[in-house]
């Protein structure tokens, strides 16, 4: 039993025992756990911790749970996302083969379960911040540590996955991407300046662990992540030149290699994965999909790789047999039908869009550190929607997080400008309690104690100045 094992166990235990105390710590230790995977770092084997940490989360934010399910039918976001889970069930019940989506399909629903708890034991913004820090800080001290592995040792390749739902080089690549301007913006939530500078150098570090992996899908999902992130910043030079400067860097070291990989772009049908993946996303999924339009074959692509071989073309039947379709669009289609395919993407587009224009204009009335949060969201999804172009992924976590982190904003944000509204409201309440019968406020601050002294004073100056024996006053 190593240090790092027992490092990973205590944590584990005092989470377990302050999460009760203080709900939101058992939320935030999930996410730690389910992003870092440090039971991966520590060679824990397999386990149960994260299905531990699941259940204490559950339990102690239960009452907030319960008090807050209304939430899941008044949220549009929300709401739509239990509409795509209804399809999806659907999908898996009239699958071809039901058996080969029931383990997927299982791990599917508690990623969806434990996202949804987000908007309903997050309640308020300073908690949402700290959220995003555990989630933005998990994942890129882990893109920190393949970044410094990399720059340690003069640029190398990473053709593997660490493990869990990162489990190979392409699924690694888009999670750095994303977190690419998770970290960049979550260092507006911390107080301290070293802090700030390093959530900073974890974006940077997670720029040199997808260039390392060689992922032309993830190289353009950076690309769209550094561009999303400078038109958000007021500096824009300085954050386009900062972030320009590390890939650059990191590019230089596996030039040869990281060049090669991307000259495949120019003609892809020359090379037999871009090869494949025209052919599966422009010939084989739009007929398998004609076959089964309205639920598709099955949830989780098992059924779609076993029927695979029947769309491609007859030369790439034995070759291809087995592979999944390489496009996360194409394959929620083909997997789960029109219907699921239609809200997935409204879901993706609109969360996108919305949080982009709320950010942009909070950014110019107010400051860059309200509109963190939005910021951080829509440009990661916006990497995400050039990221999952290149890879099937219909149960990537971090995108039902940011979903689910959306609501809880969106939630939050109501109850604080319902707050002062309240307080105008009970104070005129209050008000007209004290002002003595038939007396009447015509305006805002009359009846107040101060305006009814003022109003007097003002009469009896006017009632001296008049001349003797004025009607109406004598």
């Amino acid at each position: 039993m190593g240090l790092r094992y027992l490092l990973v166990m205590s944590t584990i235990v005092a989470l377990c025992v302050l999460s009760p105390l203080r709900p939101v710590l058992g939320l935030y230790g999930y996410y730690w756990f389910g992003m870092m995977r440090p039971d991966i770092l520590s060679w824990a084997g397999p386990n149960r911790y994260s299905l531990i940490l699941a259940l204490v989360t559950l339990f102690s934010n239960a009452p907030s749970i319960l008090r807050n399910l209304p939430l899941l039918f008044t949220n549009s976001i929300l709401r739509n996302q239990l509409v795509l889970f209804l399809l999806i069930t659907i999908s898996v019940i009239t699958a071809v083969d039901p058996s080969l989506c029931t383990e997927r399909y299982l791990l599917f629903v508690r990623i969806f379960l434990m996202a949804l708890i987000i908007p309903l034991a997050i309640t308020k913004m300073e908690e949402l911040r700290w959220f995003f820090v555990v989630v933005a800080g998990s994942l890129g001290l882990l893109g920190a540590k393949f970044g410094l592995f990399g720059l340690i040792h003069g640029g190398l390749k990473i053709d593997q996955g660490y493990g869990g739902f990162l489990s190979d080089n392409n699924t690694l690549a888009l999670a750095f991407a994303m977190n690419v301007p998770l970290c960049w913006f979550s260092r507006h939530f911390l107080p301290w300046r070293l802090a700030r500078l390093g959530f900073v150098g974890l974006s940077l570090l997670c720029i040199s662990a997808v260039l390392f992996s060689h992922s032309r899908g993830g190289a353009l999902a950076l690309g769209a992540a550094v561009l999303l992130i400078t038109l958000s910043e007021r500096r824009k030079i300085v954050a386009l030149l900062m972030l320009l400067l590390a890939a650059g860097g990191v590019s230089y070291l596996v030039w040869d290699s990281f060049y090669n990989r991307m000259a495949t772009l120019k003609d892809p049908m020359a090379e037999d994965s871009a090869r494949s993946r025209i052919i599966f996303t422009t010939y084989a999924a739009p007929r398998m999909w004609l076959d089964y339009p309205l639920f598709g074959v099955g949830f989780t692509e098992t059924n779609q790789q076993r029927l695979l071989w029947k769309y491609v073309p007859p030369e790439y039947s034995v070759a291809y047999a087995g592979r999944v379709l390489h496009n996360t669009y194409a394959q929620i289609l083909v997997d789960s039908g029109i219907f699921a395919f239609l809200v997935y993407m409204w879901l993706l587009l609109k969360t996108g869009l919305q949080t982009w224009f709320s950010a942009k204009r909070i950014a110019a009335k107010e400051s860059m550190e309200k509109a963190a949060i939005p910021f951080a969201v829509s440009t990661s999804l916006g990497t995400f929607l050039v990221g999952a172009t290149f890879l099937s992924r219909t149960t990537f976590d971090l995108f039902y997080v940011l979903l689910c982190a959306t609501a809880a904003w969106i939630e939050i944000g109501k109850r604080e400008q319902a707050q002062p509204a309240a307080a105008a409201v009970l104070h005129a309440n209050g008000v007209s309690a004290a002002r003595p019968a038939g007396v009447m406020a015509s305006s805002a601050g009359e009846g107040h104690p101060a305006a009814l002294a003022h109003d007097r004073a003002r009469f009896l100056g006017r009632r001296a100045r008049v001349r003797p024996g004025a009607p109406g006053l004598s």
